[in-house]
């Protein structure tokens, strides 16, 4: 509802009272719900503050206020922190196209293309290995992929640039 009101901002909200076994206005208009008393009550929010002030009221009621909180954070900015910030230079470039041209199959071994899959505990090999792009894909547990860099992060536990650093005195 939330992402449809982005589209649609002057679009008015009904929320249904609460019933045993009532999902939407189908359900309740077949277990005897007013339908015209329940498009009376539709509302629409201008602001932030409205939704709040709303939510407000149904928590003093004791009514449900999930629509509230998603519309909340929603609309509410997120604060931005950078962590392990890498900056984009030339340089900096370079070193992840190198890192990422360290072998996959030298930082874990593949017996015949397949190896563990490092994100997850099995006892079936379910990572695949495709030396002409140098990636890995696990078909197991995760779902993931891999580049070298990638790789090297979830074997050693490592941050982005200190796998940059590794692959790159190792290359």
């Amino acid at each position: 509802m939330v992402k449809t009101l982005e589209h649609l901002p002057n679009a008015k909200v009904i929320l249904l009272p609460l019933l045993p076994d009532c999902k939407d206005i189908t359900d309740y208009v077949s277990k005897g719900g007013d339908f015209h008393a329940l498009m009376r009550s539709a509302k629409s929010y201008a602001s932030i503050e409205e939704v709040q002030e709303d939510m407000a009221v149904r928590k003093g009621q004791m009514l449900p206020t999930t629509f509230h909180k998603a519309y909340i954070e929603a609309h509410t900015p997120k604060p931005t922190v950078a962590k392990n910030t890498y900056v984009a230079t030339d340089e900096a470039d370079e070193q992840k196209k190198k890192a990422k041209e360290f072998p996959c199959d030298e930082i874990i071994p593949f017996a015949k293309g397949k190896a563990l899959c490092p994100l997850h505990n099995e006892k079936t090999p379910s990572l695949h290995y495709y030396p002409k792009t140098n990636s890995c894909y696990c078909f197991g547990g995760c779902g993931k992929s891999f580049d070298s860099i990638e790789l090297y992060r979830a074997v050693h536990g490592v941050t982005f640039k200190e796998a940059l650093e590794a692959l790159n005195e190792a290359a």
